[in-house]
């Protein structure tokens, strides 16, 4: 970094800085978040229903 870049330059670097942990945490906060409510709704979930059977198309080319 050269004495020249001026208080231009710094700032940008704070403020991205400051910016990235921001987004950083969010991120981090929504993780969190959608981890408890995934631990906390299993715990409420009965797997009752019918078993997934995909659609079996017939290829009529062979």
């Amino acid at each position: 970094v050269s004495a020249n870049q001026g208080i231009g330059y710094w700032v940008a670097v704070v403020l991205g800085n400051l910016f990235i942990i921001g987004f950083e945490g969010m991120i981090v906060g929504i993780q969190t978040l959608r981890l408890e409510y995934y631990e906390f709704f299993s715990k409420f979930f009965s797997g009752g229903g019918n078993p997934f059977r995909p659609i079996k198309l017939e290829n009529s080319n062979t």
